[in-house]
């Protein structure tokens, strides 16, 4: 029996994986309640259904203020079991008593039918299911480019407005590697 205990705690010791250690030199944000690293968030509807995804590289939660600073976010979000888009940022900000979500810096979304959006800032009220900037966006979709400074968009980017349209060219995509 000893020899069976000592077996397997030789390989449970010895088939353990160290993990690489994650030093913080520097807080992004200082007087956060909570601080997670690659931090993973997956929403559900009342029918146990997948809404969303949400990855950032580091997370900062403010408890007395109820808000939420993410940094490298990437977001995933479904209908059924299919990624109906997914965006990127640089940074964003969860305020839970407003039901809002920030992002800013190099925003990018794509949805699964080739439309891309980019702008620098946008906002998502998850009450109103509305997508909102007031920066410049560029929309990308299969042979037209779309620029102006800010735009509107329902949550599944199917319809959108350009609040100043300033280009718009039809054709062959000039932004493509040819």
């Amino acid at each position: 029996m000893k020899i069976y205990s000592f077996i397997l705690l030789s390989v449970i010791v010895f088939n353990c994986k160290k993990k690489p250690v994650f030093q913080v030199k520097e807080e992004r944000e200082t007087g956060s309640t909570i601080t997670i690293r690659d931090y993973e968030r997956t929403s559900y509807d009342t029918e146990g259904k997948l809404k969303w995804k949400l990855f950032s590289k580091e997370t900062y939660y403010f408890n007395e203020e109820s808000k939420t600073i993410i940094y490298n976010v990437y977001v995933e979000q479904y209908e059924g079991s299919t990624i109906k888009a997914k965006v990127w940022a640089d940074k964003g900000m969860i305020l839970q008593a407003e039901n809002l979500m920030k992002l800013e810096g190099n925003v990018k979304i794509i949805t699964n039918d080739g439309k891309q959006f980019e702008t620098e800032e946008l906002t998502y009220n998850t009450d109103e299911q509305i997508i909102r900037s007031d920066k410049k966006v560029t929309i990308q979709l299969k042979r037209t480019i779309i620029r102006g400074i800010g735009f509107e968009a329902d949550k599944n980017l199917n319809k959108y407005k350009i609040l100043k349209p300033e280009a718009v060219s039809i054709g062959t995509n000039p932004l493509k590697d040819n």
